[in-house]
């Protein structure tokens, strides 16, 4: 394999080699010591801390467990200190550690430490006060240490838990996944295609990012309850901000996938023999790739053969899984603790103050929004916590409508909503420059039948596309589209002589045979002459009294 770094490889080898500080050398008897002091703050302690398949085929069963690594939201690499970001140019934020040259030591980043404690404490995670970090030895073109680190034998957290329900899409009840652990580790590069068949281009930008990874328990059954367990976890970590900015099309989420299967009359018996599907980068890959994995395991089985323990890849093109390699096992890793990384000690003080910083989790937040003084339905108040940013924008402006919750709700997912998923350049309303105040003006607006409710769709539409400059206001902007509606004026009254002249077959009828609901023909053709300025009601009250009914 050539590694080539085209123009940046120059870029690389000048930096001056550099090694972390002393104290990280020779790890024994030293400790990485998170202290009290703030949640982003290392120093370093001799010796011990002081009291510190979607729908199975009938007579089989599923078996199903996740592997997710989340990108963590941090400015900087791991163990490296360069910046990370997942849209700069090739091999731009690339350090003499991350490229593994010769001297160069790692230095742990508490930022992301301090994140994936977060995620820890959100999935109901029991937190290690001691977890170090080991090397996991492979080959690949992106790996230039040729090892991973990780955490395998001593992780972060261990023994969370994930509940799915109706509102995570499961229909026939509830699913507890287990969270067997939560284990900080480094990310690797990117392989790309060369000029010629025998090359390799290697980015290593993403080299040395930090990752979370977190291993369930075997405790799905079909794709819809992974599928839905992956959504949620998305939502959960990018809600709490420990997910990097992006999504599955970033890299920022990444699963793999075990499936195996068996009887179903051997329900709680050993576990069939696993499959692993590596590297789905969207939702809808896990899907696909679980329910062909089973078909597949399932036709082996019923025609006499065995599964084989390996590693397989997803074609999205046939949606269907091919193998890659045998399964590796622990030992053919070469797990070692890493010498270069002393352990990491968690203080309770440090513990509680990420605890406290994380907000209200999404499942409380749909069950607060459900009950007064908001009482919206379930389907709603999903719809906004599923959307970033969505339910604070809905509090907001619920409390500049004096408390008008359902009619709050009901623009955000609306219009809103439908302005969000015609902008290709917005993935959330967290994202957009929104300005709560001129939401609130527009629906004021159509409350006071000032503009009318289609008028008042469109003049938000057009404040999202071009937002007010200092000198103008919501209502400016309105009179600039001729969209207030006004309640009086001869036009209407010379509409209503010229309409009642030519329309006398319906007037006989609305007056003899009281035919009451032709009286819309009359207030739906004026509206449309006159580019509906006119309020409906003030028209319709108007052909009433000419007409001399109720």
């Amino acid at each position: 394999m050539l590694y080539r770094f085209k123009e940046r490889l120059l870029h690389i080898q000048s930096f001056a080699l550099c090694a972390a500080p002393s104290a990280v050398n020779g790890a024994s008897g030293r400790h990485y010591y998170v202290t009290e002091r703030s949640p982003l703050k290392v120093s370093f302690f001799d010796g011990e801390p002081a009291n510190h398949w979607n729908g199975m085929e009938t007579g089989w069963r599923a078996t199903i467990g996740l592997e997710l690594h989340c990108q963590i939201r941090s400015g900087q690499k791991l163990f490296s200190g360069a910046p990370f970001s997942a849209h700069a140019e090739v091999n731009e934020n690339v350090t003499p550690f991350d490229a593994a040259f010769p001297g160069t030591l790692p230095r742990l980043n508490p930022h992301c430490l301090a994140q994936a404690l977060r995620a820890s404490l959100a999935l109901g995670c029991a937190i290690s006060a001691k977890s170090a970090f080991d090397r996991k030895h492979y080959f690949y073109n992106d790996l230039p240490q040729g090892y991973q680190i990780t955490q395998h034998f001593a992780p972060l957290a261990v023994n969370g838990k994930l509940i799915l329900g109706d509102a995570d899409g499961l229909k026939d009840g509830s699913r507890t996944v287990s969270i067997q652990q939560v284990q900080i580790e480094q990310d690797t590069g990117k392989s790309l295609e060369g000029d010629t068949e025998n090359d390799v281009l290697v980015d290593l930008n993403r080299a040395g990012a930090g990752l979370i990874e977190i291993v369930t328990g075997p405790d799905m059954r079909s794709s819809t309850e992974a599928t839905s367990f992956v959504r949620k976890m998305f939502l959960l970590l990018d809600h709490i901000g420990v997910l990097a900015e992006g999504g599955f099309e970033d890299g920022s989420l990444r699963c793999d996938v075990n499936v195996s299967v068996g009887r179903a009359e051997e329900e709680g018996s050993t576990l069939g023999t696993r499959c692993e599907v590596k590297n789905l980068n969207s939702i809808k890959s896990v899907g696909k790739a679980i329910e062909h994995e089973i078909s597949r395991q399932i036709s082996e089985i019923e025609r006499g053969g065995s599964i084989v323990p390996e590693t397989r890849g997803f074609d999205p093109f046939t949606e269907t899984t091919v193998p890659q390699r045998n399964k590796e096992s622990a030992r053919e890793y070469r797990y070692i603790p890493d010498p270069d990384l002393p352990p990491v000690l968690l203080s309770e003080h440090f513990i509680a103050r990420c605890r406290a910083s994380l907000p209200e989790l999404p499942d409380d937040l749909r069950l607060r929004l459900t009950q007064p003084p908001y009482s919206l339905s379930p389907y709603i108040a999903s719809l906004l916590v599923n959307e970033p940013g969505s339910t604070d924008v809905f509090e907001r402006l619920t409390k500049m409508l004096s408390g008008d919750a359902e009619t709050s709700a009901n623009w955000i997912v609306g219009p809103v909503f439908s302005h969000l998923r015609s902008d290709p350049t917005t993935k959330s309303l967290r994202e957009k420059s929104f300005g709560v105040d001129m939401l609130a003006e527009v629906i004021k607006l159509v409350k006071d039948e000032s503009i009318s409710n289609l008028s008042g769709k469109y003049l938000l539409q057009r404040l999202l596309d071009k937002p007010l400059s200092n000198s103008q206001s919501v209502q400016d902007v309105a009179r600039e589209l001729a969209l207030m509606q006004e309640s009086t004026g001869d036009e209407l009254d010379l509409l209503c002589d010229e309409l009642f002249r030519s329309n006398q077959d319906k007037i006989d009828l609305i007056v003899n045979k009281q035919r009451h609901s032709l009286i819309g023909f009359f207030v739906g053709t004026i509206q449309q002459r006159t580019n509906r300025k006119y309020n409906p009601k003030v028209v319709d009250a108007l052909v009433r009294k000419r007409l001399g009914v109720e």
